[in-house]
């Protein structure tokens, strides 16, 4: 049995998701007009680029035993949220990490009789199941646009979220 997500002890991750955002900014269209249209985006990152750009988000998930695989930023820019869904096999474990405005976010679960589970502010890092039916909603108090990486490994870190 796996937990439906796990927050991760970052002592970096006010630098290191400075370090993110100035990337999204600078090296990719994460941030144009035309990606901001839609409600809530996901935008594939190169990896490669990103563990040269961010040596500091590389490091971090070395120090895990982790090894990037995929990435993409998720981008919300209304109160809307995501809605309830589950991820699309094979991927069970991923990591989100926050970038920009994730306070007054909320990161959700639900069983599969729709009743909530569990529920987390994002201010630090964590490791979720995807498997799980999960979304976001969004807070009265949030600002806009919140940015959060999503990131799949080349080996998952489901081992992260095994109950102790």
């Amino acid at each position: 049995m796996l937990l439906p997500y796990r927050e991760l002890d970052c002592p970096h991750v006010d630098q290191i998701s400075s370090d993110v955002w100035e990337f999204i900014n600078q090296q990719t269209d994460v941030m144009t007009v035309s990606c901001l249209r839609k409600h809530f985006t996901w935008n594939f990152i190169d990896v490669r680029a990103l563990i040269v750009g961010v040596t500091s988000l590389d490091a971090w998930f070395r120090s895990l035993g982790l090894r990037l695989r995929d990435v993409a930023a998720t981008v919300t820019t209304s109160s809307k949220g995501l809605e309830p869904h589950k991820d699309e096999p094979p991927v069970v474990a991923k990591i989100n990490f926050p970038v920009f405005n994730t306070r007054d976010t909320w990161n959700i679960w639900w069983d599969d009789h729709g009743r909530e589970i569990a529920r987390i502010q994002m201010l630090k890092p964590m490791v979720f199941n995807a498997s799980i039916t999960h979304g976001v909603e969004m807070g009265q108090n949030c600002t806009y646009p919140r940015v959060v990486l999503s990131c799949m490994f080349i080996k998952e870190p489901k081992h992260l979220l095994e109950i102790p």
